[in-house]
């Protein structure tokens, strides 16, 4: 006969002693280390969602974007010509801007442009409160006008001087 010796026990953890605590087993779990720290009164409680102030919306923002329309589109060409030409058809509903575009590279360009294409527009038309913006992919858009070839030369030469004396010297033609 073969003796069969007795394998020692190895101690074994239980299955709940390695899952993190939960929030109800844990008194300090979940809660913020300044609240802790202070013996359970929170030092500075951030403000809930519902408790932030919301920015009021401005009641006469559409008359406004309205009547300052024209200045608005003129100031935004000069300095974003793209972005002026799509800004012409926009439509005005309260606070809020709807622009219809033909491409998903102009819609592109519009959101990244659009904090410093709507603070421009609060500036001139005097809007106080938010301004909110809805970029619409349409292809069977087409712009107002097209951007012609020497507006899109006069903004890169507004980007860079030295514009023209690259394309001089590498002899490029504007076609």
């Amino acid at each position: 006969m073969v003796a069969v010796e007795p394998v020692p026990e190895v101690p074994t953890t239980p299955k709940s002693a390695n899952k993190r605590p939960s929030a109800a087993t844990s008194a300090i779990f979940g809660r913020p280390l300044s609240e802790i720290i202070n013996g359970g009164t929170p030092a500075n409680k951030p403000a809930d969602i519902e408790d932030a102030p919301s920015h009021p919306i401005d009641p006469e923002a559409a008359e406004k974007i309205e009547h300052h329309r024209e200045k608005f589109l003129e100031r935004l060409s000069r300095e974003r010509p793209r972005i002026g030409v799509a800004f012409e058809l926009m439509e005005v509903d309260g606070n809020r801007l709807t622009v219809r575009v033909a491409s998903k590279t102009l819609r592109d360009e519009i959101l990244r442009w659009r904090t410093e294409t709507l603070q421009l527009l609060a500036a001139v038309a005097g809007v106080h409160g938010p301004i909110e913006l809805e970029v619409i992919i349409d292809e069977t858009v087409k712009p107002a006008r097209p951007i012609r070839l020497e507006d899109k030369v006069k903004h890169l030469v507004d980007l860079n001087p030295e514009f023209n004396t690259l394309r001089r010297t590498l002899e490029m033609e504007i076609e």
